[in-house]
């Protein structure tokens, strides 16, 4: 058996055993499809509410970075300019926190399942910040 074809048998193999393994990588999380109709619609009412909140915050977070590392290498820019800059960017993550804990209260509250989200874990509900997909993890009450 020559190099090229061991390679390929290997690489097909770790494809092989890694789709599967893949499928399992998040037991926590419910399928919507378990769901019923009631409350896949209460759950996409909360996800485009969390995120019609959440992605004009997106949008400034990015604009302030731009400033930022468009000053930053500026040598006649004093250093207060670019904490305050600094300090804009975390109050914004800090309202985005917020706005996270609150949502992640709602689903909650609604008993839906929560994909993993929670303070170890970020919102990347359907095409928030151009993701479009749901992280697997522990759910909604894990690490508060």
């Amino acid at each position: 058996m020559n190099r090229k074809t061991l390679s390929v048998a290997l690489l097909s193999l770790a494809v092989f055993v890694a789709v599967p393994l893949s499928a399992m990588a998040w037991p926590h999380a419910m399928p919507t499809s378990q769901l019923s109709q009631e409350q896949v619609t209460q759950m996409e009412k909360l996800y485009d509410e969390h995120y019609a909140a959440t992605a004009p915050l997106y949008d400034q977070i990015a604009q302030k970075r731009l400033e930022l590392r468009a000053l930053a290498p500026n040598p006649n820019v004093k250093p207060e300019e670019l904490k305050a800059l600094s300090a804009e960017i975390s109050a914004l993550h800090e309202k985005v926190r917020a706005l996270d804990e609150t949502f992640y209260d709602n689903l909650t509250k609604a008993g839906l399942p929560c994909y993993g989200y929670g303070r170890h874990g970020g919102f990347h509900g359907r095409g928030h910040a151009g993701y479009g997909y749901h992280h697997g993890g522990y759910g909604c009450a894990y690490g508060r």
